[in-house]
């Protein structure tokens, strides 16, 4: 008994030394990335006009990845589709991971109080059917701001360059 003891006593402390001395920091935890797309949906309200909405959908449609912009003041049916490749869609994922838009999975929280407010929708299913999904009004997710912007610029970049060729 008293053997016992004292071998789970040294194990204890071997393993206590080595998570001091940070000898487990390379084992592989989980990725909290997103990964291979087949959809992205983004939306914002900007106003309570009729069109006062911005939207970008990503979908995979034969093979081939067509992102749909629909810009504020602009009716559905004139939004534009543009056929993308791998390294938009990269862009894409670099924003998303970069602020961790994963962890909003599950986010679903509004402000009761204001009546005339902006709200947002996101929804994204990867390769292996895991499906995030973030809504909100007028309270918003951790790094949203930071996503919406950098999603906003990298999507009208696209849209400059379609319009010109």
């Amino acid at each position: 008994m008293k053997i016992r003891n004292l071998l789970l006593m040294s194990f204890l402390c071997c393993a206590v030394l080595l998570c001091m001395t940070g000898c487990f920091k390379n084992i592989k935890r989980k990725s909290n990335n997103i990964k291979d797309i087949n959809k992205f949906y983004f939306s914002y309200s900007t106003s309570n006009y009729i069109y006062g909405s911005v939207s970008y959908d990503i979908a995979l449609e034969n093979e081939k990845y067509i992102l749909t912009i629909k810009l504020d003041n602009v009716a559905p049916e004139d939004a534009v589709k543009i056929e993308i490749n791998n390294t938009i869609l990269e862009n894409v994922l670099t924003i998303l991971n970069k602020y961790q838009a994963k962890n909003w999975n599950g986010f679903n929280k509004s402000d009761s109080n204001v009546l005339d407010g902006n709200s947002f929708n996101m929804s994204i299913t990867e390769k292996d059917e895991t499906h995030i999904s973030a809504h909100g009004y007028m309270m918003w997710p951790e790094n949203y701001r930071e996503v919406k912007q950098e999603l906003d610029e990298l999507f009208k970049n696209i849209l400059d360059e379609n319009k010109e060729n």
